[in-house]
């Protein structure tokens, strides 16, 4: 249930600082989102919003009157290409504009709507007697060396194969927080003596297998002498060492997580090319999930990662003036480790590697964390 939670919590620091304009000036882009509008309730998803028509006239969509745009696609106005400098501008927001001006910010606004369903997940499954976490299953050949208790792996008593075997870890990667560090694999080989595959391990929804003491310590060990390829002898471990821990899914939160990590958190963002292919995915994803709120919420959470190609610190120019090649959609992670306020900056979750960067002295914008600092700052000035 923490990996939800934290997802929620950067989603939220993250749009922290898209906020929107306290006057009604309309922004000069020049760049809007095309959405194919599927069917009645995508097009009430998109009411209130301004859009171009085929003649290039600008108009309020009306949900009740606008029943035959259903079947087109039109060009919006949108957060994610606002290019107000000063808050998302009213027509790049829509009507609800007047509603939402006066909030602290409605780019926070919309990351909590957005996750709700995570968080109703995280609440019912508190007050479940039962799990409904995904059954584990491994390749074949896997219960021929390896058991599982509970949710950890270990070496079987006896085994079917010869003992001069050695285990080969898969791409191992870091969890990193303010104080430790997990390292996890998500499959690892059976090899000979001569490095020949004998069995190749990984379980079938993709859980991760997070290295447990000794194992991690012989995998520390040997990246210390520079090994290429580390092998871990199946003669050094005994079954009563416990190798993995394997990483146990519930169902009911899994789904929604792993949408939103596909689109919002990975380099590819669900193999889509383009910010309206982006924006369409999104919004045909919060549906199919039944996640009914309108779709410039999820445009104000996806502006929060687009981020200028030639300086991670910076707004894309979406004026005629502007460079329209000159964006980049950047993975959650890094857009809030990029945040060009050094506070919002810092709330990415792993304060010294922000200390230690470099880009920490060249972000100079305000942020909504600053007064909680000057009180304390000012003690030492």
């Amino acid at each position: 249930m923490g990996k939800p939670g934290s997802f929620s919590k950067k989603l939220a620091n993250s749009t922290i600082s898209v906020t929107l304009r306290d006057d009604y000036e309309m922004c000069d882009s020049i760049h809007g989102i095309d959405y194919t509008i599927k069917d009645d309730q995508f097009l009430s998803m998109l009411n209130g919003r301004y859009y171009y028509d085929n003649n290039g006239e600008m108009k309020l969509l009306d949900e009740r009157k606008d029943k035959h745009l259903v079947g087109k696609t039109l060009r919006f106005r949108s957060p994610i290409t606002c290019n107000s400098k000063e808050g998302i501008c009213k027509y790049c927001y829509g009507h609800m504009f007047d509603i939402n001006q006066s909030m602290f910010s409605a780019g926070t606004l919309a990351s909590l709507k957005i996750t709700e369903p995570i968080g109703q997940g995280i609440l019912s499954s508190k007050h479940s007697q039962s799990t409904s976490s995904s059954e584990l299953q491994f390749t074949e050949g896997y219960d021929d060396v390896f058991e599982t208790t509970s949710s950890v792996v270990s070496l079987r008593e006896e085994s079917s194969l010869d003992a001069n075997m050695y285990i080969k870890l898969g791409e191992v990667s870091v969890e990193e927080s303010d104080d430790s560090e997990t390292y996890y694999i998500q499959c690892f080989d059976l090899v000979d003596e001569k490095g020949n595959l004998v069995r190749h391990i990984e379980e079938a929804s993709g859980a991760r297998l997070y290295l447990n003491e000794k194992l991690l310590q012989m995998y520390k060990n040997k990246l210390r002498s520079r090994s290429a390829d580390p092998l871990f002898s199946l003669e050094d471990l005994d079954d009563a060492d416990s190798l993995f821990t394997i990483e146990v899914k519930n169902k009911e939160l899994t789904e929604p997580l792993k949408v939103f990590t596909k689109i919002l958190n990975s380099k590819d963002h669900g193999g889509v090319i383009g910010l309206s292919e982006l924006a369409q995915l999104f919004a045909e994803k919060l549906l199919q999930m039944n996640i009914r709120y309108e779709f410039v919420h999820a445009e104000m959470i996806l502006r929060s990662l687009i981020r200028k190609r030639t300086n991670n610190l910076e707004v894309p120019d979406f004026s005629a003036a502007g460079n329209p090649e000159d964006y980049q959609v950047l993975k959650l992670d890094d857009a809030l480790f990029h945040n060009p306020s050094v506070l919002v900056g810092m709330s990415y979750g792993y304060l010294r590697r922000a200390l230690m960067s470099p880009e920490l002295y060249q972000k100079t914008a305000p942020g909504p964390f600053d007064s909680l600092a000057v009180s304390a700052l000012s003690e030492y000035l």
